[in-house]
């Protein structure tokens, strides 16, 4: 993407981006409103169903429960402690099942995730369950560093932001 021309337009600078998305916010909503997770951020838990027969490492949790750590593989690795099946693989069984998310669109990294993963990108809600805590949005092109440029109007102000990600 080019980089936007005028003498208006000066880079701001850069944000580094390794979840594959982005989110605009008041910094103070983050100490204020931030919803922490309840599993490692971003990684997907799943419950052994009552069918399931194998035993693995995991805390409990209404059953056993595995969390994808996400680092080196995929839903379609094998995973020993699931005797050599994958996710997709126990899920299609009924072994496994993904936990229920109370609201998809709550200020939180799983929030974000839901956001960006369901039409690119959408608003996030305060606690009191109004929107406008933040936006979230898919980076585009995955991870890396973004420049971020913003255009000022005759008194200075930034009166518009724009994320360079191609």
């Amino acid at each position: 993407m080019a980089r936007p021309r005028g003498k208006n337009w000066r880079m701001l600078g850069k944000a580094g981006v390794d979840s594959g998305q982005l989110m605009v916010c008041d910094p103070c909503y983050i100490k204020l409103e931030w919803i922490p997770d309840q599993e490692p951020a971003g990684h997907p838990v799943f419950v052994l169903t009552d069918k399931g027969k194998k035993k693995f490492a995991g805390p409990r949790l209404n059953g056993w429960m595995w969390q994808y750590n996400g680092y080196g593989t995929t839903y379609a690795s094998p995973q020993d402690a699931l005797g050599g099946l994958s996710i997709n693989e126990a899920r299609d069984l009924g072994l496994v099942k993904d936990l229920p998310v109370e609201r998809k669109d709550e200020f939180s990294y799983r929030g974000c995730c839901d956001a960006t993963v369901e039409g690119g990108g959408g608003d996030l809600r305060f606690k009191r369950g109004h929107k406008g805590a933040a936006v979230a949005f898919s980076s585009g092109y995955g991870d890396g560093v973004y420049e971020v440029w913003g255009r000022t109007n005759s008194e200075g102000r930034i009166v518009e932001v724009r994320v360079l990600m191609g």
